[in-house]
């Protein structure tokens, strides 16, 4: 019985399923998956149908990936109805119409929600990718599925506290009073978008935090060649991990993996 953490899957469906082979994932053990499961990679249908699909000893968390993609299929449903769309929900022709549709739309009457609908291609990519694959009720059964998800995940270690969350984890807003070059409004924020300051500002004292979000291949706070990063702060006796090591950027980065680290005893596997 044995608790793993992965994060930052961008449709990378192939190395997810090394990975599980890897770590001989069983149903007694138990995965946590922190966070954005498509855009960038080429897997994205895969991953999703699997995640709809997945046993009930997988527990998913929402990163920033996934609440963008919530919206970009909430903005067809909505043209769907304001263009007073007639097609045929199970019909992977009439998806393809009403995304065309939904394109042009927002071209002519609203630039801004036009340049961020499907900013990453991701939707476009699996109409092409996958001929009778995608329809709107498919659509917004992964919509459904995203939203039911989470922030954080909290369990125990040895004693200490463990939790994992896709950036960064802090108690409440009042902790991030002193991070002066955004303002968060809402810690939910913090939770999908943090970077350096979720180790200077965010943590819990005598805890453990888990997250992804910013790949350790890219210079910065995090940057260790592609494996996972580890920063121990003393005043708080908090560890951080930063578990995002670039799967997706593979193709381009030699030191790019998918990582996963099991909780139990700190194991990292790489793939």
């Amino acid at each position: 019985m044995s608790t793993y953490v992965m994060s930052d899957l961008h449709g990378c469906f192939n190395g997810f399923m090394r990975m599980l082979k890897k770590i001989r994932f069983k149903d007694s053990d138990t995965l946590v998956l922190a966070g954005d499961y498509m855009d960038r990679g080429s897997q994205n249908f895969e991953m999703l149908e699997w995640l709809v699909n997945r046993p009930d000893n997988v527990i998913m968390l929402l990163g920033n990936h996934d609440k963008e993609f919530i919206e970009y299929i909430l903005i067809m449903e909505l043209m769907a109805k304001k263009l007073f769309f007639k097609g045929d929900n199970d019909s992977y022709k009439d998806f393809c119409r009403l995304y065309d549709k939904v394109q042009i739309s927002l071209t002519r009457y609203d630039k801004d929600v036009a340049n961020y609908f499907d900013y990453y291609d991701t939707l476009n990519n699996i109409i092409a990718e996958k001929e009778d694959g995608i329809t709107l009720n498919k659509a917004i059964r992964w919509r459904k599925m995203l939203e039911q998800l989470p922030y954080v995940y909290k369990t125990e270690s040895k004693g200490r506290e463990v939790i994992v969350v896709h950036a960064g984890y802090a108690e409440n807003l009042k902790q991030l009073e002193g991070y002066k070059k955004f303002k968060y409004e809402h810690l939910e924020d913090f939770y999908l978008h943090s970077r350096d300051e979720s180790i200077e500002f965010g943590g819990k004292e005598n805890a453990i935090i888990i997250a992804g979000h910013t790949p350790t291949i890219a210079e910065g706070f995090s940057y260790n060649n592609g494996r996972i990063y580890h920063y121990h702060d003393d005043k708080k006796n908090c560890d951080f991990y930063d578990i995002d090591c670039g799967a997706v950027f593979k193709p381009y980065y030699k030191n790019a993996h998918l990582a996963c680290l099991r909780i139990d005893d700190m194991k990292e596997f790489y793939v």
